[in-house]
């Protein structure tokens, strides 16, 4: 359960915030003085202002930044909120390929995603994939997939000549799954056309 945050300032609109932070992911911004305390320009703060404010899987969008800080902690830091019937849902990064495989801290490798959708993404692949949207055509979902390696490939910080074990039970996991779902639907084409006979 995360800890409880104590609230320094705001609430800033997306707008106020976004003024004093480049889209630019080599340029360190400085830090924004609100007078009594100052905030980081972070790489989560970059990602939202390059990426947009919008959770990647359900859509909710995070509208409103408080400066707040966790127990124990000096400086505050932003958090930015999306506001659904009343309630503040925490829009987070996320890493497009995981930490556990390598993954980048860098802004290439982050996207925006509420705090509600970042718990289920470290769920079993299948539950996962459930939010994609996989193409129905095998043909289209083999190119997707031969995509989805070039790109985990290319966002590595290093390629292990002798081969990674994280990245194989990855591409294992991941092949069954498509797999899987190119046999289901090639089972549902034949059903189909046998029915019309």
């Amino acid at each position: 359960m995360q800890a409880k945050l104590e609230r320094m300032g705001g609430p800033y609109t997306v707008e106020e915030i976004f003024q004093h932070v480049t889209c630019d992911v080599n340029v360190t911004d400085p830090r924004i003085d609100f007078g009594k305390f100052t905030c980081k320009v972070s790489n989560r703060i970059k990602t939202f202002r390059t990426k947009g404010t919008k959770c990647v899987l359900c859509g909710v969008e995070g509208t409103v930044f408080y400066a707040e800080r966790s127990p124990g902690q000096a400086v505050p830091h932003l958090n930015l909120y999306a506001i659904v019937e009343g309630e503040e849902i925490l829009i987070t990064q996320d890493h497009i390929i995981p930490k556990a495989l390598s993954g980048s801290d860098k802004v290439y490798n982050l996207q925006p995603m509420c705090m509600k959708c970042n718990v289920h993404r470290g769920a079993p692949m299948e539950e996962f994939c459930e939010h994609l949207q996989i193409p129905e055509d095998p043909e289209s979902i083999k190119q997707a997939f031969g995509l989805l390696l070039k790109s985990y490939n290319i966002l590595r910080k290093d390629l292990d000549p002798f081969g990674n074990p994280k990245r194989n039970t990855f591409v294992k996991e991941l092949n069954a799954f498509l797999g899987g779902y190119v046999k289901q639907i090639r089972e549902t084409q034949q059903e189909a056309a046998h029915e019309q006979q």
